[in-house]
């Protein structure tokens, strides 16, 4: 597998970048490139067949998800794309300071400055492809600890997915997980997997974890240890 093609029209062509030391591969795909988002692995995967190697294998998204309580005592959940603070250096502080159920222990100070400029999920909802282009790879959005929690963790059907919350913040938006979502009923798919944390967790401590996306029709996920082996596509 040496090229993945992230999109068809004016065809991006990425590279995948695996290590088993998860920080080693996300810096080495940081380098000269932008490591693919989580919008931009699944925009790639509605784009391509089954066969494609784009689902045969599993990807890290430069995608992460910080859950906890901010300094104003507020507990919710920022999915943030382009990794503002899970960082190489700062994933390899955090195996230091030691994992909280496999993510890392943020700061209060951190998680508030995800969580300052970032979109309210109600709004987001309400955005087109073409405004949410325009904020670039990096931006976050924010929903309430509970209204994340509430929704299915596990293999669900895709009928519920298209106005899941958590779905929708994780794939970029509603265009990007509508296409993603028809794609996998194109295929004769009724029932897909997305996993989180939420259950497990304390919603006042502040911890983050990037996504992963498996292979095939198995998901997406953020329950994810941070100890793990890396996969980014870099652009």
């Amino acid at each position: 597998m040496n090229t993945i093609i992230l999109r068809q029209s004016n065809e991006i062509v990425g590279t995948p970048i695996y290590n088993t030391h998860l920080p080693t591969a996300q810096r080495e795909a940081q380098t000269n490139g932008v490591a693919a988002t989580m919008p931009m692995l699944l925009a790639a995967r509605a784009q391509q067949s089954l066969s494609n190697d784009i689902w045969q294998n599993w990807f890290t998204a430069s995608t992460e998800e910080d859950s906890g309580a901010t300094i104003a005592g507020k507990s919710m959940v920022v999915v943030a794309h382009g990794t503002p603070i899970l960082r190489p250096d700062r994933i390899e502080s955090a195996y230091r300071e030691g994992l909280y159920v496999g993510g890392a222990r943020l700061t209060k100070e951190e998680l508030n400055s995800v969580a300052k400029n970032a979109i309210h999920i109600d709004d987001f909802f309400g955005m087109t492809q073409e405004e949410i282009s325009e904020l670039g790879v990096q931006y976050s959005v924010v929903l309430p600890f509970k209204r994340a929690r509430q929704t299915v963790s596990g293999y669900q059907s895709i009928d519920g997915l298209y106005e899941n919350p958590l779905f929708i913040a994780r794939a970029g938006g509603t265009t990007t997980a509508h296409q993603f979502l028809d794609k996998l009923r194109t295929e004769k798919i009724s029932n897909y997997g997305q996993w989180h944390i939420f259950n497990d967790v304390d919603e006042r401590q502040a911890q983050g974890r990037l996504l992963f996306l498996y292979s095939h029709i198995n998901g997406l996920s953020g329950n994810d240890s941070l100890i793990n082996d890396g996969r980014f596509v870099r652009v």
